[in-house]
């Protein structure tokens, strides 16, 4: 889906959006669309600016929330998706990564593990969300 100026956004609802790499023009784009709040999930090393100064600046929320690989993939950072989702409910919420393939992999493990999705439920909404290259390490976490 085209949203944001940017190719490769996923709608997981009207209100939660997932997606690869931001750039300055993408941010400003993505506040004057109403989104409030900005979730990484990269390394600092992944990133080219400094985003969390650049989403303050615009007078959003950031949070960060590290997804390196598939050790990061885990029940623990599925409770923190879930918690950061809490704490920025009521807002238009962009969760990010370099491609969409980490958001949609823990994405599916928060719907597995803290929302009581059944294992292929959790993999379809983390499909919706960006997964893609993990879904056979996330399919082996959610039996």
């Amino acid at each position: 889906m085209q949203k944001f100026g940017m190719a490769n956004v996923y709608e997981i609802n009207p209100s939660l959006y997932s997606t690869g790499r931001l750039t300055p023009d993408v941010l400003q784009n993505m506040k004057a669309d109403g989104v409030g709040t900005i979730v990484n999930f990269c390394h600092p090393a992944e990133l080219v600016f400094d985003e969390a100064e650049a989403v303050r600046a615009l007078g959003m929320d950031y949070e960060e929330l590290v997804v390196s690989g598939p050790e990061d993939v885990s029940p623990e950072n599925a409770v923190r998706l879930r918690e950061i989702l809490e704490r920025h409910a009521g807002k238009t919420i962009v969760m990010h990564c370099g491609s969409g393939n980490r958001v949609g992999a823990l994405f599916a493990m928060k719907a597995f593990h803290c929302d009581g999705a059944s294992g292929e439920d959790a993999l379809a909404q983390g499909r919706r969300a960006g997964l893609l290259g993990l879904e056979a390490y996330v399919r082996g976490c959610c039996r």
